[in-house]
C-alpha cells in the first residue's frame, strides 16, 4: 500500500481531527483573504476620491523673472517676459502618452473687471469641469449656466448682490444666478462666469491664465504626467501640488503596513495551530506508525504520509477560506455602509491564499512528520 493511500484513509477515519486542523487554516486563510480583500477595495476608493478631489497639477504661462535690489533693499521681481498660454495649444494634452490618466482639464482666465461701478477680480471657468476641478463649491440658488454671473460668498456680501439680481460687468448686463457656499479660499472673494464670456469680458479670446489638471495617476506617477505635460507645452510652466500627492500616498502607505502586519500576524497563528494539531495526532497515532515502521515502512515513506496529508487539508482550506474570506469581505462592505467600495473578484488574491495557505500548512507539518518518522518501532511492540 502506498503511503498516500494510508494518508487518505487516515483522514476519512478521522474525520473530526481533519476537519479541526482545516477549520483553524480556514479561519486563518478566511481572515487573511477579508482583510486583503477589504483594504484593497478601500484603497482603491480612497485613491479614487482623492483624484477626483480638485486638480493636482497646476499649468500656468512660463515668465523669466528678475529679482532687483538697491542698496540692500529689495525692490521686488520684475517680470520682463511672460508667454500666454493658447486656448488651441490645450490640444496638444490629447496627445502625451498618459491621456488616460487625466480625469479633467480645465483651462481658467483671469482678470479685473468692473461690476456696477467696483472693481473685481474676474475669472472664467470650463463649467462642463467643475464637478471634478471644484466638488467643494456648496451652490446657493440654483445650478452653473452659461452666460451668467457666480459670485463668491465674501464677494457677493461686500457687493451688496444676491441671486437674481442684474449687474453690469465691463458694461454688459448680466444675471447673478448662483451665490457658493463659504470655502475659505480665495474664490469667496472671486466673480465666476464661463470660460468663452469672461475672455470675451476682459478682452482675451483664445487665452487662459492658467489650466488646472487633475490626473488619477494610480497607474503612473505624478512625476511622469508633469513631464509629459511639460513636453507637449513646452511654452508653460507645470507644476504638480504635492500637498494632495503625499498625502494620498501618505494613506495608501499607512494603509499597506497595517495589512502587511495584520498578514503576519496571521499567518503565524495559522502555522501554530497546524503544527499543534498535527503534533497531538503524530502522538495518538504512535502505536500505528511505530508498525508501519516494524513491518518495512521507511522513515522517508512515514514523512511522505504526514506531508501529504498536511499538504491536502491545506489545499482544501485554502479554498474554502478563500471563499469565506472574500464573502466576509463583501459582507463588510455592505452592510458597514462604506460608499464607494466595491469588492471585485482578484485572481491574484486567490493565488495569494493558496500560496500562503499550501505554504504554511506544509511547512507547519514538516516537525510533526520528522518526529512521526523518527518514532522507534519498539514503541510499537508495547501497545500490542
Amino acid at each position: 500500500m502506498k503511503p498516500w493511500n494510508i494518508s487518505v484513509k487516515n483522514m476519512i477515519r478521522r474525520k473530526g481531527k481533519s476537519l479541526f486542523i482545516i477549520s483553524g487554516m480556514i479561519i486563518g486563510t478566511a481572515a487573511l483573504v477579508a482583510v486583503i480583500t477589504y483594504s484593497d477595495a478601500m484603497t482603491m476608493s480612497i485613491t479614487h476620491k482623492m483624484e477626483k478631489y480638485g486638480a493636482n497639477i497646476i499649468i500656468t504661462p512660463k515668465n523669466d523673472n528678475l529679482e532687483l535690489s538697491y542698496g540692500g533693499i529689495a525692490l521686488g521681481p520684475v517680470s520682463y517676459r511672460v508667454d500666454e498660454i493658447r486656448e488651441s495649444d490645450l490640444k496638444r494634452i490629447d496627445s502625451i502618452k498618459n491621456r488616460m490618466n487625466i480625469a479633467a482639464v480645465g483651462p481658467s482666465v483671469t482678470g479685473v473687471a468692473d461690476l456696477n461701478g467696483r472693481r473685481v477680480l474676474l475669472t472664467g471657468l470650463n463649467f462642463d469641469t467643475i464637478h471634478i476641478l471644484r466638488p467643494w463649491w456648496e451652490v446657493d440658488g440654483g445650478e452653473f449656466e452659461h452666460g451668467v454671473i457666480i459670485a463668491g460668498s465674501a464677494a457677493a456680501v461686500s457687493l451688496k448682490i444676491k441671486t437674481g439680481d442684474s449687474v453690469a460687468v465691463n458694461g454688459t448686463r448680466m444675471k447673478v444666478k448662483v451665490i457658493l457656499g463659504q470655502t475659505g479660499s480665495h474664490d469667496d472673494n472671486m466673480i465666476f462666469t464661463d470660460l468663452k464670456n469672461a475672455q470675451l469680458l476682459l478682452n482675451k479670446k483664445g487665452i487662459v491664465s492658467m489650466v488646472e489638471v487633475a490626473a488619477l495617476c494610480t497607474g503612473c506617477p505624478i512625476e511622469d504626467m508633469v513631464v509629459q505635460l511639460s513636453d507637449a507645452l513646452p511654452e508653460t510652466s507645470v507644476t504638480a501640488i504635492k500637498q494632495v500627492i503625499s498625502s494620498r500616498m501618505e494613506s495608501m502607505k499607512h494603509i499597506g503596513t497595517l495589512v502587511l502586519g495584520i498578514s503576519i500576524v496571521l499567518i503565524v497563528i495559522c502555522g501554530l495551530v497546524v503544527t499543534t494539531t498535527m503534533m497531538n495526532s503524530v502522538r495518538e497515532r504512535s502505536d500505528e506508525i511505530g508498525i508501519f515502521r516494524a513491518i518495512g515502512f521507511r522513515e522517508r515513506d512515514i514523512l511522505q504520509m504526514i506531508l501529504f496529508e498536511a499538504l491536502v487539508l491545506s489545499v482544501i482550506a485554502g479554498l474554502a477560506g478563500y471563499l469565506l474570506g472574500f464573502a466576509s469581505a463583501w459582507s463588510g462592505a455592505v452592510y458597514s455602509g462604506g460608499e464607494g467600495i466595491m469588492i471585485h473578484f482578484n485572481p491574484v488574491t486567490v493565488l495569494i491564499a493558496m500560496s500562503v495557505t499550501v505554504a504554511t500548512g506544509f511547512a507547519a507539518g514538516i516537525y510533526p512528520a520528522v518526529t512521526a518518522s523518527r518514532l522507534d518501532p519498539v514503541e510499537a511492540l508495547r501497545h500490542i
